[in-house]
């Protein structure tokens, strides 16, 4: 809450050249105005501004003055009787701490009422060739689909499960089709056209006559909703480490600032790992779950992500394994695709190109002084060439690595951070990145009046847009 100082009647120039400056003063339990301050201080003011100082240096004339001030609004606190939240958006911008990949990688959007609602698209439309399935899974050249719609000789076949393509040889009939080589092949494996085909699509008319018309297509969506959950951290400061920190430093901002920093890295976590139904700390109180589900439980095929995508019991890390995910993401369309990993997966991929034969040399300075050792910071793409960042973060957990993307084929985001403001937003701010930060102050217990404690806080819940551009690996080992 701001606390409001009638500038015109107290000297403009004095409190720019001494710096006190009500705006920063650290409270916000209530509204004072230089009329509602004790007859004493407003004495004092009245004197200053006529350039009595009482015998003091200016500046300790008005740090004491401050000082008076700050002590008669924490004796009213929350006089109005309504909590107050103070916006720390410029604040989270300027401090978000480096070890937070994944949340500083989200885009943040504002929200609206309890719940957020949306659509995850399942298909982009379009018709791109066959739609089937294997309906029954063999090892063998020959193959029983779905149906053979679209299959002629010389095509090439993808098959999800095995992330291999086969040429057709023949169609036999209406569900069996002959390829140019053996295949092992599982039931309900997905069969497409390639790597532009998405699950879910037919295969419909897009050439057209003259006086005819291409079919009508559209995408196909799920409807998904999810509650805002609360994140906050708790904060306090004693009146006497105010007291202390006055002359040099504002030790309620210091403290506000650390509850910031904590409740970052425990977004950082909440957003990776927590689940919708953990009871446990930190996603509840051992009774009762309130946490939403992070990446790790939304990278599921009950969400979903397809199949083939959602690799378990993986083994030892290989660059054949991670050519084959970042494929299969390719194939659903996954536009800027990134790799979230623990340190363990970090070292593995260290360790993968230090044993592949690559040439690494160890350049030695002017006196013979070397560094030993590389961090590997993207990958080359298998299909696009393009660099995929990889990104670690120490909340992942150890033999789990996630491929993600950062938007889809239509240029929408993949995922998103839905944020509901607790205070009043600037006029920009629906174009923006919206932190959705506030900091509350509470009234002192009567055990305990000088300690002054407040609560950092945010209202929001992840989304996941799109589950088919999204992998997880899961059960890996280190190399």
């Amino acid at each position: 809450m701001n606390f409001q100082l009638n500038r015109a009647s107290f000297g403009e120039s004095l409190l720019e050249e001494s710096g006190f400056n009500p705006a920063q003063l650290p409270i916000s339990r209530a509204v004072h105005s230089i009329n509602t301050m004790p007859n004493a201080i407003q004495e004092k003011m009245l004197r200053i501004e006529r350039g009595d100082y009482g015998g003091l240096d200016p500046a300790t004339a008005m740090m004491n003055l401050q000082m008076e001030v700050i002590q008669n609004v924490q004796r009213a606190q929350l006089s109005s009787g309504v909590p107050i939240r103070e916006d720390l958006e410029a604040e989270v911008k300027l401090i978000i701490p480096l070890d937070t990949p994944f949340r500083n990688m989200l885009p943040r959007t504002v929200g609206s009422s309890t719940v957020s609602s949306w659509y995850q698209q399942t298909t982009l439309g379009g018709g791109y060739g066959i739609a089937t399935t294997v309906t029954s899974g063999a090892s063998s050249a020959t193959q029983t689909v779905g149906s053979t719609a679209g299959m002629v000789p010389g095509m090439s076949v993808y098959f999800a499960v095995t992330n291999a393509f086969r040429i057709v040889s023949s169609v036999t009939n209406s569900t069996t089709v002959v390829f140019t080589a053996t295949i092992s092949t599982t039931t309900a494996e997905a069969v497409s056209a390639g790597p532009y085909f998405q699950p879910g699509q037919a295969d419909v008319q897009a050439f057209f006559a003259e006086s005819g018309a291409p079919a009508t297509v559209s995408p196909t969506y799920v409807k998904k909703s999810a509650t805002y959950k609360l994140l906050g951290t708790m904060y306090s400061i004693t009146g006497l480490a105010m007291a202390a920190g006055a002359t040099f430093e504002n030790q309620l901002f210091l403290e506000k600032q650390a509850a910031i920093r904590r409740l970052m890295l425990m977004e950082e976590n909440a957003l990776i790992n927590s689940t919708s139904t953990n009871v446990l700390p930190p996603y509840g109180d051992g009774t009762t779950a309130y946490g939403f589900d992070g990446l790790i439980a939304l990278c599921t095929t009950a969400n979903g992500v397809p199949v083939p995508q959602v690799q378990t019991s993986v083994g030892a890390l290989t660059t054949a394994h991670v050519d084959a995910q970042l494929t299969r993401q390719n194939n659903q369309g996954a536009i800027n695709p990134w790799i979230m990993v623990n340190a363990q997966e970090a070292n593995s991929f260290v360790h993968l190109a230090e044993a592949s034969g690559t040439v690494i040399r160890v350049m030695a300075g002017p006196n013979n002084e070397a560094a030993l050792g590389l961090k590997i910071m993207e990958y080359i793409h298998p299909v696009t060439g393009y660099k995929v960042p990889i990104r670690t973060s120490r909340f992942m957990p150890a033999g789990t690595i996630v491929f993600g993307a950062d938007q889809l084929p239509d240029g929408h985001q993949a995922m998103d951070v839905r944020v509901l403001p607790q205070v009043q937003l600037p006029q920009l701010a629906p174009t923006e990145s919206i932190q959705g930060y506030v900091a509350q102050e509470i009234a002192p217990a009567i055990t305990a009046p000088q300690v002054y404690p407040g609560i950092v806080s945010v209202y929001e819940v992840l989304r996941m847009k799109n589950a088919k551009v999204f992998a997880k690996s899961s059960g890996l080992t280190a190399v």
